[in-house]
């Protein structure tokens, strides 16, 4: 169970295929339809934002993150992504492939959706979303840089007014 994984190791890239209703199997699986109500639902909207919030604690500077569900129901792919990437501005999107993108509607880039019975693809195709989210460490940069020169300014304020010193003066440091 991913959920109860732990460890203190670093990867590139994790693939998560998150349990869901499956409504992207609907044509080989019509009993989907009467399974699959509100509150499960929720339930397995739930797991996949937690399986999705953890991985970003395993992940290297600059990985990958391959979120997919065998659902066509936006509520467990396109919100959950976009719900993350909200929360976690040091995500973003990353392009998928042209080849790839062919198969199915591109939502956004870098968010695939796969429609089942697919005509362009010889002998159809099930339902499938796929979304590559990239740790996007430039923007983690320069929000330190912005508190590293907060707190500087901040120090030299603090002398300023207490200290009396009132020959220091306000510079942009050199090494910032």
């Amino acid at each position: 169970d991913y959920l109860k994984y732990s460890s203190n190791n670093l990867y590139d890239c994790i693939l998560i295929d998150a349990p869901c209703t499956g409504s992207g199997l609907i044509q080989k699986k019509p009993e989907i339809l009467v399974i699959n109500k509100k509150d499960r639902l929720e339930q397995l909207i739930k797991i996949q934002k937690q399986m999705l919030n953890k991985s970003k604690f395993y992940l290297n500077q600059g990985g990958y993150i391959v979120y997919c569900v065998c659902s066509i129901h936006s509520s467990e792919s396109i919100d959950v992504v976009e719900e993350f990437l909200r929360k976690n501005r040091n995500f973003k999107l990353s392009n998928i492939e042209d080849k790839i993108s062919k198969s199915g509607k591109l939502i956004k880039n870098g968010m695939l959706m796969l429609i089942p019975d697919n005509k362009k693809i010889k002998g159809g195709l099930d339902g499938f979303f796929i979304a590559i989210l990239k740790k996007n460490w430039s923007k983690m940069k320069s929000l330190i840089e912005k508190l590293e020169l907060f707190l500087f300014f901040k120090s030299r304020l603090f002398n300023f007014l207490f200290n009396n010193n009132k020959n220091d003066v306000f510079h942009y440091p050199e090494s910032l």
